[in-house]
């Protein structure tokens, strides 16, 4: 919100002709809105939750469906880090990927994301933070998710948003490795897994870090998209 509040606050310069935006604040505008820095995030955003289906640009389908949100409504709406096909023709740094772009919204034979029987029996201690007002993650759809994991232990805090891990990731991971080891008990021979972001469903993002304190020879567990 502070960033938001400098960015505006010096948007316009005088000129004979009128105020008019500055150059500053245009150069700034485009550094966020572009995807230059990190195109493959624009690219990937919604394919890499496909299973079984085209994922056939969902975020685009489901803003038709909900004319409140559109660009030209009376009332500007966000919509989060949503990912649309015309980004593709607009953003210069996504205009040669656009043809890949469509393939992947096309593509159907994704295979399954996760085995829930195998999660069902996991035998891994594993924990796992809950934002309670993350805008991007419903709690209700986490907590469903969290009690889908067998020995999934639920860490559900208001102190954190969806940015958590960039405003304390140390104190965020210290906590849920501290809940894993404590059911894990000191120096365990088992691997430990640790969610350090929201727990979501499959249709959703998921930023996921996993430690493992384990013995060299035993296998390290992650839950995490493809």
């Amino acid at each position: 919100m502070d960033g938001l509040h400098y960015l505006l606050e010096d948007a316009f310069t005088e000129t004979p002709q009128g105020n008019r935006l500055s150059d500053a604040f245009l150069d700034q505008v485009q550094g966020i809105v572009s995807r230059l820095a990190n195109p493959l995030y624009a690219l990937l955003h919604e394919s890499i939750y496909g299973q079984g289906q085209a994922t056939d640009w969902a975020a685009w389908r489901v803003l038709q469906e909900n004319p409140a949100f559109h660009p030209d409504a009376e009332a500007l709406l966000l919509t989060g880090e949503m990912v649309y096909p015309w980004y593709f023709e607009q953003d210069p740094a996504l205009v040669p990927l656009r043809q890949v772009a469509h393939l992947l919204a096309a593509k159907t034979d994704w295979k399954p994301l996760y085995d829930p029987a195998q999660l069902a029996a996991n035998s891994v201690p594993v924990a796992a933070a809950v934002y309670q007002d993350d805008i991007y993650v419903d709690r209700c759809l986490s907590l469903e998710t969290a009690a889908a994991v067998r020995r999934l232990r639920v860490w559900e805090t208001a102190d954190f948003h969806h940015d958590g891990i960039a405003d304390d990731g140390e104190a965020i991971f210290g906590r849920l490795l501290g809940m894993v080891r404590s059911v894990a008990g000191s120096g365990a021979a088992e691997p430990v897994a640790v969610l350090a972001a929201g727990l979501r469903r499959r249709a959703t993002r998921a930023t996921t870090a996993a430690v493992r304190t384990a013995a060299p020879t035993s296998p390290p567990a992650m839950l995490s998209p493809r």
